[in-house]
């Protein structure tokens, strides 16, 4: 996905991403100008997510699209009960996210390391790469974290 928006997407008015808030925005991650994960309205929350294909990460594919997964290894698991959706690689979870209300989601749990990006965090904090972001706002910004050209 380089950098267009699929046509079903409605972005959550408020994101919270491991810790930090991202208000008004529509990207929550990109790599090299290519959208690496969207977070969506939707019953659950609505994941797509591209991983890299190669080593200096100029070659991209869509791993998860619209909660569907496109890679066998791949697991996604919603959960009506919870109002959650989890996307997973073996016990590794890449994402998890839960819908809060109708315009808040939060993502508790994200490592996109088996992807090819030094992105992940929990619920008290983010890295990116060697980058630790804590409690941080987004507001009214396209993307929250942007990595490469």
């Amino acid at each position: 996905m380089v950098n267009r928006l699929p046509s079903d997407y409605y972005p959550f008015t408020e994101l919270e991403i491991c810790s930090n808030h991202f208000i008004n925005g529509k990207v929550p991650i990109e790599v090299a100008k290519h959208i690496v994960l969207l977070v969506g309205k939707g019953q659950q929350p609505m994941i797509w997510l591209s991983g890299s294909m190669s080593r200096e990460g100029k070659r991209f594919q869509e791993v998860v699209e619209k909660n569907e997964s496109l890679n066998k290894a791949v697991d996604v698991v919603i959960s009506a009960e919870e109002n959650s959706t989890s996307v997973r690689v073996g016990d590794i979870i890449m994402v998890q996210a839960t819908k809060a209300s109708e315009e808040k989601a939060i993502v508790s749990k994200l490592d996109l390391r088996p992807v090819g990006f030094n992105v992940y965090g929990d619920t008290t904090e983010l890295w990116i790469g060697t980058n630790r972001l804590v409690s941080n706002t987004f507001r009214n910004v396209h993307t929250m974290v942007g990595i490469g050209e």
